[in-house]
Formats: C-alpha cells, structure tokens, sequence
C-alpha cells in the first residue's frame, strides 16, 4: 500500500474582506445549521488564526493509506459530513477511522 496525502479543503477567502464575511457568518449562524466552513471549526476553532492544540495532535496521528493504482483525488467527505463533527478533530479522526481512510494505528502524517 502506497501513502497518499489527505487534503483538507477550506471554504475560505484569505482577503480581508473574506475574514470580516466569513466572521459575519460565523457569528450571526444559527449552531443547528451548517457551519460557515466546518474544516475551519476543525482545524483552527473557527475565528483562530492558529491550529489548535487538539487538531495539531491528531493530524500527528493522520497518515492516509490506499492501496497503489488509480488515479485523481476521492471525496471522503462533504462539508455537510464535516459539520456533523461539531469542529472537533477527534471526531474528525473517528470519522476517516470509520471509512478505512486510516488504521486506527496511525501515527505519522503527511499534513
């Protein structure tokens, strides 16, 4: 089985602009809808510009392995599926556990 790299994609705008509409979103959504970007909740607690601590530690643990062949990129999960861990990173983790995107076992990260 050959290592692949497992890409998180954000629903972000870098400009200023982008931050003070993703804010805007962020702090006037209601927490029963889908988030404004459920990676972000995820990786950085939303409005941080920094990773988080509990994220940091899981992706040391995130090392994504497909058996070699085929070719392009897989959608794991959508934004809808990402929303439903509630920005937590360890429930991000069970999540690719349970699809058999990664061991339980995993340690290393390509990140």
């Amino acid at each position: 089985m050959a290592t692949k790299t497992l890409f998180i994609l954000y629903n972000a705008d870098a400009s200023i602009m982008g931050k003070l509409k993703y804010s805007y979103r962020k702090l006037t959504t209601s927490k029963d809808c889908t988030p404004a970007c459920a990676a972000c909740d995820i990786t950085h607690g939303g409005l941080h510009l920094d990773e988080t601590s509990d994220w940091k530690r899981v992706k040391g643990e995130v090392a994504a392995k497909t058996e070699e062949g085929g070719a392009g990129y897989d959608v794991v999960m959508d934004k809808e599926e990402l929303a439903t861990f509630g920005g937590s990173a360890d429930r991000f983790l069970e999540g690719l556990q349970k699809k058999r995107v990664l061991s339980a076992s995993s340690s290393a990260s390509s990140l």
